[in-house]
C-alpha cells in the first residue's frame, strides 16, 4: 500500500493483483501455466467487487543473478503468454502490467541490488510496461474506507515519527497485526515487534538497467 495521504493519490486509488514468474538461464519461464490465468481473473474481480477503481495483474518476470536473459526478454515462450493473457484480461476490461528484473550479484556474493528495464514509452521513464490499459470507474466502498484509513494512518504517523511522506509504504505486520510507514531507506522491518516484514531476506536497492557492464 502506497503512503501518500492525498485522496487522489494513484497509489490510494489502484488495486489488484501480482503473480511472480521465473524464467531460467535460458529465459524460459519455469512457473507459466494456462490454467492460471482464470485463477487470475478471479482474484481480479473480487478487487473490482471489493470497490477498487483500476484493476490490473502486475506480473514480476524475476530472471536468475548473473544470466543475460533480462537482456533479451521477452523470450518467444514468454511472448505468445504475454498475448493470450492480454487477451483474457482485455475481455475482462482488465489492466495488465509486467515487470521484468534480476538480482545483480558477483562470485564474491556481493550484492548490487535490483535491475530493472526502463520502458522508453513513458516520460518520465517507468520499470514497468502497461500491456493493457484498465477500464476506470469511480471508487466505491468498502475500497474508499480503507483508502481513508490508509492515509490517515500515514498522516498522523508521518507527524508522530517526524519521517516526511514521499517514497514511504504502509505496511502490515502480520505477526503483531499492526501497521507501519516504512520510507525508502529503511529496514524493512516492524517497529512494533521489530519481526522482518520482507521474510528471511532483506531488499536490496532498485537500479534501471542501463545494459551496462552488468550484462557484457
Amino acid at each position: 500500500m502506497c503512503g501518500n495521504p492525498v485522496r487522489e493519490s494513484p497509489c490510494l486509488q489502484e488495486k489488484g493483483a501480482g503473480c511472480l514468474l521465473r524464467p531460467n538461464k535460458d529465459g524460459r519461464p519455469r512457473s507459466l501455466k494456462r490454467n492460471k490465468t482464470e485463477r487470475i481473473l478471479n482474484q481480479l474481480k473480487i478487487h473490482r467487487k471489493f470497490g477498487s477503481p483500476d484493476v490490473s495483474l502486475l506480473e514480476l518476470y524475476h530472471h536468475e543473478t548473473g544470466t543475460r536473459t533480462l537482456k533479451f526478454f521477452p523470450t518467444t515462450e514468454v511472448f505468445d503468454v504475454l498475448q493470450r493473457r492480454a487477451k483474457q484480461l482485455g475481455n475482462e476490461l482488465f489492466g495488465y502490467q509486467i515487470l521484468p528484473f534480476t538480482y545483480g550479484g558477483n562470485e564474491q556474493g556481493e550484492d548490487f541490488g535490483i535491475f530493472t528495464l526502463e520502458n522508453p514509452f513513458t516520460t518520465p521513464r517507468e520499470v514497468t510496461f502497461e500491456i493493457v490499459k484498465p477500464l476506470r470507474t469511480g471508487a466505491r466502498e468498502p475500497f474508499l474506507s480503507l483508502a481513508h484509513h490508509l492515509s490517515v494512518f500515514a498522516e498522523s504517523e508521518s507527524k508522530r515519527l517526524s519521517k516526511p511522506l514521499g517514497f514511504t509504504v504502509v505496511a502490515y505486520c502480520r505477526t503483531c497485526k499492526k501497521l507501519c510507514l516504512i520510507g525508502r531507506r529503511d529496514e524493512v522491518r516492524c517497529y512494533h515487534c521489530f519481526e522482518s516484514l520482507a521474510g528471511k531476506s532483506s531488499i536490496p536497492p532498485l537500479h534501471h538497467l542501463q545494459l551496462s557492464k552488468y550484462l557484457k
